[in-house]
């Protein structure tokens, strides 16, 4: 790889020149700068050095055949549809200490199953153009039924829900979907999330909260049990358990 196909200024990489499929970035740059890899046809897959704290809006947009980002350990902020419409992208792990994710920094990546991110405080641009303060593990993209594992995939959709990530399309699949993320939180007795999502007072009724406790009861998960019996105590005409459900 040819030092001279990377215009650098300032450690600020200003525009990749080269052909090549596979590149390593040269670890003196700080900043991946805008457009800087935009619309490149035979880039394949980009190691990115630790140096770098910053990828700016457009960065790596339209690059047809990108499959592989490697990030490194290390502080890094993603700008403004940083890496859109790469569209052969599939896997995105990002490091720990991400601080930022731009207005539609993954749009129209179609391949794109999720974006790992471990949990810390991370700003995230939503669809409205507001910056939040959040707690996430996963940004997902809009298709929502991508093959991630639920053990990951559930509990982040409930958190973006939260922060209004999407709110066009996130709470309609939520409520088609509901059921099953929500039985899946109870098998694993994630009371944290259980009782967020009780308290959005938007899914959990008075017509399917005996199903819960009934679920809850039949996989012997006693301390999700009492918390959606309190919940019902506490927002509907409450009957005794027994009544409705087969004990």
């Amino acid at each position: 790889m040819n030092r001279q196909d990377f215009e650098i200024e300032d450690h600020v990489l200003i525009k990749y020149h080269g052909h090549d499929k596979n590149v390593i970035i040269p670890d003196d740059v700080t900043v991946i700068g805008q457009l800087a890899f935009a619309a490149n046809h035979t880039l394949r897959s980009v190691v990115i050095p630790k140096s770098v704290v910053n990828i700016e809006m457009y960065a790596f947009a339209w690059c047809p055949v990108l499959t592989c980002v490697k990030f490194p350990e290390g502080s890094v902020s993603i700008g403004d549809c940083a890496f859109r419409a790469c569209e052969m992208l599939r896997t995105l792990i990002l490091p720990e200490e991400v601080v930022q994710i731009g207005w539609k920094a993954f749009d129209s990546c179609n391949c794109l199953e999720f974006v790992g991110i471990p949990e810390g405080e991370i700003k995230v641009q939503s669809s409205d153009g507001v910056m939040t303060d959040n707690k996430i593990k996963l940004i997902c993209m809009k298709n929502y039924t991508m093959k991630i594992k639920y053990d990951v995939k559930y509990p982040i959709l409930f958190q973006l829900y939260e922060c209004n990530a999407d709110p066009e399309h996130l709470p309609e699949y939520l409520r088609k979907n509901f059921r099953t993320v929500f039985c899946w939180m109870i098998e694993k007795e994630d009371l944290k999330n259980i009782h967020k999502i009780l308290e959005t007072e938007r899914f959990v009724s008075e017509r399917n909260i005996d199903k819960f406790i009934q679920y809850a009861i039949s996989h012997r998960k006693i301390q999700a049990q009492l918390l959606l019996t309190d919940y019902k105590y506490q927002h509907f005409d409450f009957r005794e358990t027994g009544e409705n459900l087969k004990l």
